[in-house]
Protein backbone atom coordinates (compact mmCIF):
# COMPACT_ATOMS: atom_id res chain seq x y z
CA UNK A 1 0.00 0.00 0.00
CA UNK A 2 2.83 2.49 -0.48
CA UNK A 3 3.93 4.50 -4.07
CA UNK A 4 5.99 1.61 -6.48
CA UNK A 5 8.85 3.79 -8.26
CA UNK A 6 9.28 1.83 -11.74
CA UNK A 7 13.12 2.16 -12.75
CA UNK A 8 13.09 1.45 -17.12
CA UNK A 9 15.88 1.59 -18.56
CA UNK A 10 19.67 -0.18 -19.97
CA UNK A 11 23.00 -1.43 -18.55
CA UNK A 12 23.37 1.61 -16.24
CA UNK A 13 20.26 1.09 -14.44
CA UNK A 14 20.11 -2.83 -14.26
CA UNK A 15 20.57 -5.31 -11.57
CA UNK A 16 23.50 -7.03 -12.38
CA UNK A 17 24.92 -10.30 -10.71
CA UNK A 18 28.21 -10.42 -9.32
CA UNK A 19 30.41 -13.30 -8.76
CA UNK A 20 32.03 -13.89 -5.56
CA UNK A 21 34.72 -12.87 -4.51
CA UNK A 22 33.52 -9.21 -6.06
CA UNK A 23 36.67 -8.25 -9.01
CA UNK A 24 35.54 -4.54 -9.70
CA UNK A 25 36.95 -5.12 -13.46
CA UNK A 26 34.27 -8.05 -14.10
CA UNK A 27 31.40 -7.52 -11.91
CA UNK A 28 28.88 -4.42 -12.22
CA UNK A 29 26.25 -2.72 -10.93
CA UNK A 30 23.38 -0.54 -12.71
CA UNK A 31 22.77 2.44 -10.05
CA UNK A 32 19.07 1.27 -10.04
CA UNK A 33 20.21 -1.68 -8.10
CA UNK A 34 21.71 0.34 -5.47
CA UNK A 35 18.43 2.84 -5.42
CA UNK A 36 16.91 0.94 -2.47
CA UNK A 37 19.57 2.26 -0.24
CA UNK A 38 17.84 5.81 -0.62
CA UNK A 39 14.27 4.29 0.22
CA UNK A 40 12.39 4.32 3.32
CA UNK A 41 9.35 1.75 4.03
CA UNK A 42 7.38 4.81 2.46
CA UNK A 43 8.14 3.58 -1.05
CA UNK A 44 8.68 0.24 -2.78
CA UNK A 45 10.77 -0.54 -5.87
CA UNK A 46 10.40 -2.38 -8.72
CA UNK A 47 13.79 -2.17 -11.11
CA UNK A 48 12.60 -3.47 -14.87
CA UNK A 49 16.06 -2.29 -16.32
CA UNK A 50 17.30 -4.53 -18.55
CA UNK A 51 20.92 -4.97 -19.86
CA UNK A 52 21.53 -3.99 -24.03
CA UNK A 53 18.51 -2.05 -24.18
CA UNK A 54 17.60 0.85 -25.57
CA UNK A 55 13.97 2.43 -25.80
CA UNK A 56 12.76 0.92 -28.98
CA UNK A 57 13.49 -2.89 -27.75
CA UNK A 58 12.39 -2.41 -24.44
CA UNK A 59 8.93 -1.63 -25.89
CA UNK A 60 8.82 -4.13 -28.54
CA UNK A 61 9.90 -6.91 -26.22
CA UNK A 62 7.19 -6.26 -23.97
CA UNK A 63 9.15 -5.05 -20.98
CA UNK A 64 7.33 -1.39 -20.54
CA UNK A 65 3.63 -2.94 -21.49
CA UNK A 66 4.78 -4.98 -17.99
CA UNK A 67 5.56 -1.67 -15.63
CA UNK A 68 2.30 -0.51 -17.63
CA UNK A 69 0.15 -3.44 -16.30
CA UNK A 70 1.24 -3.22 -12.61
CA UNK A 71 1.24 0.84 -11.99
CA UNK A 72 -1.25 2.47 -9.99
CA UNK A 73 -1.94 6.09 -9.46
CA UNK A 74 0.80 7.99 -7.16
CA UNK A 75 3.60 5.28 -8.17
CA UNK A 76 6.34 6.55 -10.34
CA UNK A 77 8.51 5.92 -13.44
CA UNK A 78 12.02 6.41 -14.12
CA UNK A 79 13.77 6.30 -17.51
CA UNK A 80 17.28 6.30 -17.97
CA UNK A 81 18.64 4.80 -21.85
CA UNK A 82 22.07 5.83 -22.43
CA UNK A 83 21.81 6.09 -25.72
CA UNK A 84 24.73 3.78 -26.37
CA UNK A 85 23.96 0.72 -27.91
CA UNK A 86 25.88 -2.03 -29.93
CA UNK A 87 24.85 -0.72 -33.12
CA UNK A 88 25.71 2.36 -33.00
Amino acid sequence: NVPTIYLAGDTLVADNLAEYPFDSLCSIAGWGQLFPIFLTHNAALSNQAQSDMNVDTFRTEGYYANIQAHMRLGDYLILHFSGMHKDT
